[in-house]
């Protein structure tokens, strides 16, 4: 039995080689590779207020300010930028105006968005400053930080 698997297999090795065989011609072949990459943005979070003091001359006036209460290093691959998005997590506030050294941006209790357009293949580091139109409800106090930070890419 053995011998007839080794002669099986003997005669499979030759009908192979006659069917290709190996000479001295070249055989090139091409293939086309094309790679799609996902754009992304990543947000590392540099500081972060981590309350917003309301002082009674706040209240007077109707707005309180934080000045570079958010320093943010953002990276993004894509080519049309990134968004940084901005959500309410306080009503304590109608309005809230956010600067960045380049945009300035007013948002209300639904949020909103800051595009940084062109701005792929590096870290950018950003600084946030906000002004706090308040809420005609709010008293002095200190608040737990009234809004959540996050980036996405264009």
């Amino acid at each position: 039995m053995q011998k007839r698997i080794a002669h099986a297999i003997c005669l499979s090795a030759l009908a192979l080689a006659a069917a290709h065989p190996l000479g001295t011609e070249a055989a090139s072949k091409s293939i086309a590779v094309s790679a799609f990459v996902t754009a992304n943005a990543v947000m590392q979070v540099e500081y972060q207020a981590q309350q917003l003091v309301v002082t009674a001359a706040d209240v007077a006036r109707g707005y309180c300010d934080a000045p570079n209460a958010s320093k943010l290093r953002v990276s993004s691959n894509s080519r049309n930028g990134y968004l940084i998005s901005i959500f309410s997590r306080l009503p304590i506030f109608k309005t809230v105006r956010v600067d960045l050294p380049d945009a300035s941006v007013h948002i209300g209790l639904d949020g909103g968005a800051i595009a940084q357009r062109g701005r792929h293949g590096m870290e950018m580091l950003t600084q946030m400053t906000y002004r706090f139109m308040l809420a005609d409800s709010v008293a002095p106090g200190t608040y737990p930080w009234p809004l959540a930070l996050d980036v996405r890419p264009i």
